[in-house]
C-alpha cells in the first residue's frame, strides 16, 4: 500500500479572511496558534521560524504569498539528515 503524497482538508472559519491571514502570517499569529514563538519574513524565499517551547525549533522557507488567500511555506521532514533537499510543503 502506497502513502499519499497529498493531504487536503477544507475548514470552514467564522472569522474574516483579513483575521485568519494575519494569524497565518505574523510573528505573533504564528506564535500563538502554533507554537511558542515565531518569526517570518513574509516573502517568496523569506525564512521563518516557529519554536515549540525550548526545545524544538523548525525552520521554514516562505514559498507562496496572495494576500489574503494563499500562504505557503516549506519546512525539513524530520528524521532526514539536514542537507536532504526534500521538504514538507504547507499551504493555507
Amino acid at each position: 500500500m502506497a502513502f499519499p503524497d497529498r493531504i487536503e482538508r477544507t475548514v470552514e472559519l467564522a472569522h474574516p479572511p483579513a483575521k485568519v491571514w494575519t494569524a497565518l502570517t505574523t510573528e505573533e499569529g504564528l506564535g500563538t496558534w502554533f507554537g511558542s514563538k515565531a518569526g517570518i519574513d513574509l516573502r517568496p524565499g523569506g525564512g521563518a521560524w516557529m519554536s515549540f517551547g525550548e526545545d524544538f525549533k523548525a525552520e521554514m522557507r516562505v514559498e507562496r504569498v496572495e494576500e489574503p488567500r494563499i500562504f505557503g511555506f516549506t519546512w525539513h521532514i524530520y528524521g532526514l539528515p539536514e542537507d536532504d533537499p526534500r521538504r514538507t510543503y504547507v499551504e493555507f
